[in-house]
């Protein structure tokens, strides 16, 4: 009876792999990563420009420079590995659970 129900529970999972609205979830879900992404770039720029990153420790600053200096001839702009560093700390920073005891987070 298992092997019964295993067959038609395959059956099933591979007819919706192959309708036009498991595409759609796949499509939605790329789209709202997208979103994401776009959200993040923009309050990332708006803390940049406001000068409110988070500060990078000398481990973080000497990886960026390795990196800028692994990628030199790269067509990325001098500082990019820098701007990179900067944006994953200040992602990680939006995304790092709070100790209520804490207080508010400083971003």
């Amino acid at each position: 009876a298992d092997e019964h129900v295993a067959e038609k529970v395959a059956l099933l999972a591979k007819v919706l792999e192959n309708t036009r609205a498991a595409h759609a979830d796949v499509y939605f879900s790329h789209v709202l990563f997208g979103l994401c992404l776009c959200r993040l770039s923009q309050r990332f720029q708006l803390a940049r420009s406001a000068g409110m990153l988070p500060d990078l420790n000398e481990m973080e600053v000497n990886r960026a420079r390795l990196e800028q200096s692994v990628g030199q001839t790269a067509t990325r702009g001098s500082g990019a590995p820098m701007v990179a560093a900067q944006l994953e700390k200040f992602a990680q920073s939006l995304f790092q659970p709070q100790d209520p005891n804490d207080g508010p987070a400083s971003s």
